[in-house]
């Protein structure tokens, strides 16, 4: 077979079962979960957790390589999660959002305090998001001020599955 080995967790140790012809599926050690399978059970933030987290296919975090064509062909060769890229909450803050209907996306994009080499104020597309991913979009949100984080985290709120903070402190120090 042409393809990439397919590995499975079994007892702690990763067993080569197969090959498959995904790379995203390479090496896939899903974690085990012992809460029972009924989501209807759990409160409605227990449920998303397990679907995110749990027995899961993730397009982890990654510097610059998390927009969104690559969250989409993830998603295309079977992720179940992926994350966008970093994005810094006063960076967020600065944008608006607008829904883009020629593409059908949603776009975060700065409000255009500078001027560009034309002299026209230049908008800098900061996110991008289409509804059919929200399920399974992480946003990745740096910070370093709880209050930021929270103002910021509110404006992308209804068009991701979960928001990962990453705080450090003001000393520098994650």
């Amino acid at each position: 077979m042409d393809g990439v080995a397919e590995c499975v967790r079994k007892d702690r140790d990763f067993v080569i079962t197969q090959e498959s012809t995904s790379p995203l599926r390479a090496c896939d050690a899903r974690l085990s979960c012992s809460a029972p399978a009924d989501p209807e059970s759990h409160p409605p933030l227990e449920a998303t957790i397990r679907r995110l987290y749990f027995k899961t296919i993730a397009l982890a975090p990654m510097v610059r390589a998390g927009t969104l064509p690559l969250r989409a062909l993830a998603l295309s060769y079977g992720c179940d999660v992926v994350y966008s890229e970093e994005i810094i909450d006063r960076k967020l803050m600065q944008c608006v959002r607008e829904e883009n209907r020629a593409l059908g996306t949603i776009d975060f994009v700065t409000t255009g305090n500078r001027k560009g080499d034309s002299g026209k104020e230049s908008r800098r597309l900061v996110f991008q998001t289409v509804p059919q991913e929200k399920p399974r979009v992480v946003f990745q949100l740096g910070t370093r001020n709880p209050e930021w984080a929270v103002e910021a985290a509110r404006l992308v709120q209804h068009d991701v599955a979960a928001i990962d903070l990453n705080m450090v402190d003001r000393g520098g120090k994650v």
